[in-house]
């Protein structure tokens, strides 16, 4: 019960932050809402894609998680250095 519930954060934090990095110039609660629409999306989903290759075993939620945070950490990582780089040239 408490693993579910850790699997299912995992995915809506995973969609949150992709929603808030590239949906910048939104609101905070519309943000917050297509995030954790994409997390329940990718939820539904990404086990799907690997059932085809393991079944519906365990193999594949981890497959799915682990492909949803390889999402998430460009998001977090790669789409803020332009505003980083931007920050930095209006400081000179």
């Amino acid at each position: 019960m408490i693993t579910g519930g850790l699997y299912l954060t995992a995915f809506e934090l995973c969609g949150a932050l992709i929603a808030a990095r590239l949906m910048k110039r939104h609101g905070f609660m519309t943000r917050l809402w297509l995030g954790l629409t994409l997390g329940c999306a990718m939820l539904m989903w990404f086990p799907s894609l690997f059932a085809f290759a393991f079944g519906f075993t365990m193999r594949a939620q981890m497959c799915a998680l682990a492909l949803a945070v390889a999402l998430a950490i460009p998001a977090a990582v790669l789409l803020r250095r332009p505003e980083a780089a931007r920050c930095a040239s209006d400081e000179e």
